[in-house]
């Protein structure tokens, strides 16, 4: 489904079209009522939704007025690995954090990169790549310390 709404380019979503006919009724300037409701997503995904969706969308939600969040520094990509790191138990060397970045960084060029969700998926290839290793060489025992691997840095 494209950001439009549409299945494949062409017919419309309608369980898509039902969410947004919905948020649209729903959202009124109505005295003395207190909603807020919160488009999030990235930037051209939000503008082709507003183009392509109903248009009392866009007359309620202006992209003009909308907040533009910037992606995370290296060293907030640093801290969010560590929190996460240190949530799910692993240890990693230093050595493997800094690749991690790298690796992070590199993502960070490329469109819709995810932030903290980044992290997260880098973590998660490194736990499959671990336990892949452990299991070509028939290691049973888990060892916290993920290796982040990346070629060529």
């Amino acid at each position: 489904m494209d950001p439009g709404g549409r299945v494949g380019g062409g017919q419309p979503d309608p369980y898509k079209t039902a969410v947004i006919d919905t948020i649209v009724a729903q959202v009124q300037n109505i005295p003395g009522e207190d909603r807020c409701v919160l488009l999030l997503g990235y930037k051209d995904h939000m503008e082709s939704m507003m183009n392509h969706c109903n248009p009392g969308l866009a007359r309620r939600f202006r992209l003009s007025d909308a907040f533009h969040f910037e992606d995370f520094n290296d060293e907030e990509l640093r801290k969010i690995l560590d929190l996460k790191l240190k949530k799910q138990g692993i240890g990693a060397t230093d050595e493997a954090k800094h690749v991690a970045v790298k690796i992070l960084a590199r993502e960070r060029d490329r469109p819709n990169f995810g932030n903290a969700g980044a992290v997260e998926n880098l973590i998660s290839r490194a736990k499959e790549g671990e336990h892949k290793r452990r299991s070509q060489n028939g290691i049973s025992n888990f060892d916290p310390n993920v290796v982040f691997f990346a070629p060529g840095l």
